[in-house]
């Protein structure tokens, strides 16, 4: 019997790296052991993601092969996890607050009779063998502690809560089964790639980040000039500005986005929606600067400036210059 369910999520044959972020999380709420834990990989071919996660994490992998499909929709996930967590019934049900997640895992909840934690930032010990939930509300001002008060509960948690840990031991088994599956009311009938996220924003030292809060498009060259001031850095931009089209897509961080954690991460004029948190939260240093006191972008700060970002830009451009 395992007591968490981790369902991962793959791109093509390969782990999303977020799935190996719950495997951390899960092994740390089964005080580190992972016998407790189980994860289900589902696919029209899932054996090699499965090897990986197996090789990487030590963890018991299932590994479902959905028949008579094509693409494995959120409603076909939904119906796969229900009937394993039906079987296993596990506490726990671990899944990413992404995009793919949030297709199916508030439906999983609802047919299990589970609670759905969403948007999970922090997870703590209660004292007795339970566990407390953190998750941001009021546009990411406040968080609120949440306990599940039913039998299973599905846990949607943001990327970037975890750092993957380096496992060195025996991989776990793996189960393979194939499991046929009604198509349900969606049918996938393709994929259409958007043009990939900007590689820079993966090798930069210094992201720096516009939000809103710059005011208008032709500030983005005031952020341009601050970049240049830093070695190896990148522009970014949270998804206001993208869907404003003040910035293409490539360049957005956020949950939606790109997963960024450079060495500096500033972010100009964002005010911290859990949605872009989620995609900066692995960042190892993080400068702030906002012209409201109380912007959430400040709970997950380092260093936080209250100022016009423009007017803070051009002073330090003075500095940085000797005037």
């Amino acid at each position: 019997m395992k007591t968490i369910l981790i369902i991962a999520e793959t791109d093509g044959n390969s782990p999303k790296p977020v799935t190996f972020e719950l495997s951390s999380l899960a092994r740390r709420m089964d005080g580190q052991a992972g016998e407790n834990v189980l994860v289900l990989v589902v696919g029209v071919s899932p054996d090699e993601a499965a090897q990986t996660i197996a090789a990487e994490t030590g963890l018991d992998v299932l590994a479902l092969a959905v028949s008579g499909t094509e693409w494995i929709t959120g409603d076909i996930r939904k119906q796969v996890a229900a009937q394993v967590a039906e079987t296993l019934n596990p506490r726990y049900i671990l899944c990413a607050h992404s995009a793919e997640g949030s297709d199916y895992a508030p439906a999983l909840a609802i047919r299990l009779g589970a609670a759905c934690v969403s948007a999970v930032n922090r997870v703590t010990d209660d004292g007795q063998g339970d566990f407390v939930f953190s998750r941001s509300i009021c546009g990411g001002q406040f968080n609120a502690l949440v306990k599940p008060d039913t039998d299973q509960a599905v846990i949607m948690v943001q990327p970037g809560l975890m750092q993957p840990q380096n496992f060195s031991g025996p991989s776990g088994e793996i189960r393979r089964e194939t499991l046929a599956v009604e198509s349900g009311k969606v049918r996938m009938i393709g994929v259409e790639k958007t043009r990939e996220s900007s590689s820079k924003l993966g090798q930069a030292s210094v992201i720096v980040a516009a939000g809103r809060g710059i005011g208008a498009p032709e500030n983005l060259e005031s952020i341009r000039r601050f970049a240049a001031l830093f070695p190896n850095s990148a522009v970014a931009g949270s998804r206001p500005l993208i869907d404003m089209g003040w910035l293409e897509y490539r360049y957005q961080v956020g949950i939606t986005g790109a997963t960024v954690a450079p060495p500096v991460y500033i972010a100009c004029g964002i005010s911290g929606s859990t949605q872009h948190i989620a995609g900066m939260n692995g960042s190892a240093y993080v400068v702030s600067i906002n012209s409201d006191p109380c912007a959430a972008i400040f709970n997950v700060s380092d260093l936080c400036i209250v100022d016009d970002i423009l007017g803070f830009i051009d002073a330090f451009e003075r500095y940085v210059n000797g005037e």
